[in-house]
């Protein structure tokens, strides 16, 4: 989780606070799009905005173009929010790790899920699908 907490940080740090609100579009896409959630904060990249917030306990990042459109998003969370098909293949194939943290980002290409693993002794980064395909891309020694 330190490496996925540490991807997230230097994710954020990545794009600069706006003093300018994001256009009227993207505001009312938001709102419509999640009408429950009262503290966002904004901040502008290039020629688009992102939507920073937590709800139901995931914190959750969506980034729109100028018009509205939600380009990608990222939602931060536990084992308690993975899909079952990749929950169950987790379990079989890596067997006494526990499940340290997902990140999970979204697009038009589809849903990919980053899952961070953790051992006794080492931690491995599995690269999901939601078909329940599962990749190693990463895998560390603890110290």
């Amino acid at each position: 989780m330190k490496l996925t907490i540490l991807a997230a940080t230097i994710f954020c740090l990545s794009f600069r606070a706006t003093a300018d609100a994001p256009t009227e579009k993207v505001l009312d896409a938001f709102h419509k799009t999640f009408p429950l959630v009262n503290k966002v904060s904004w901040s502008e990249s290039g020629h688009s905005y992102w939507a920073d917030f937590t709800q139901n306990d995931v914190i959750t990042k969506v980034n729109y173009d100028e018009k509205g459109n939600i380009i990608t998003t990222f939602r931060y969370y536990y084992e308690n929010n993975l899909p079952l098909m990749i929950l169950g293949k987790l379990k079989k194939k890596f067997s006494g790790m526990k499940i340290f943290g997902v990140v999970e980002q979204s697009s038009e290409q589809g849903v990919i899920y980053q899952i961070t693993l953790q051992g006794e002794k080492d931690w491995i980064i599995v690269q999901g699908t939601s078909s329940g395909n599962l990749d190693v891309e990463q895998k560390f020694n603890k110290p």
